[in-house]
């Protein structure tokens, strides 16, 4: 597992890739969740990161990435938690 710094380092020197991923976080949406799929369904990366709090460099005056925070990290967490239990917990049936 990559510390916060080793991330921050790939963030900035390399950009999104297929195992990190930023968001502003200021609400969770559809993205965050399909992100989290891909990274649970790509084979071979055994996972991913997501990092909310941090703003795209097209939208950020210097033209990096920010960390701008998450104004309520309760709710983002719960949100998300909420989302993701709804989006892949679906019932099968048995056969």
């Amino acid at each position: 597992m990559l510390t916060f710094d080793e991330i921050w380092e790939l963030l900035t020197t390399q950009d999104e890739s297929k195992q990190i991923e930023v968001k502003q976080g200021s609400e969770v949406g559809k993205s965050c969740w399909e992100t989290i799929s891909a990274f649970s369904n790509e084979p071979g990366l055994g996972g991913g990161y997501l990092i909310l709090g941090i703003q795209d460099p097209t939208k950020s005056q210097t033209q990096q990435y920010e960390i701008v925070g998450v104004p309520d990290p309760d709710k983002i967490q719960g949100d998300l938690t909420s989302q993701c239990n709804t989006a892949f917990n679906i019932p099968l049936r048995p056969y």
